[in-house]
């Protein structure tokens, strides 16, 4: 199943017994970070989920790490 941010946030929020809204923000503020960082040439990377980074042609190029099965 694909999700958006507001579905996620709902399935984290039920998991974890916290306020919906309060995981939405906490997933803009992770989107907004990894994107400034990767403007600015950084590589954010997060062991088994995923890394971002801009390649020599400047676009941003997402390695994931989870593995099915």
């Amino acid at each position: 199943m694909k999700h958006n941010r507001k579905t996620l946030a709902k399935l984290i929020a039920n998991r974890l017994n916290i306020k919906e809204e309060t995981v939405e923000r906490v997933i803009k503020e992770f989107v907004e970070t990894v994107r400034e960082e990767v403007r600015n040439g950084g590589v954010i990377e997060i062991r088994g989920l995923a890394s971002w980074r801009k390649n020599k042609k400047g676009k941003v190029k997402v390695k994931n790490f989870i593995k099915e099965g």
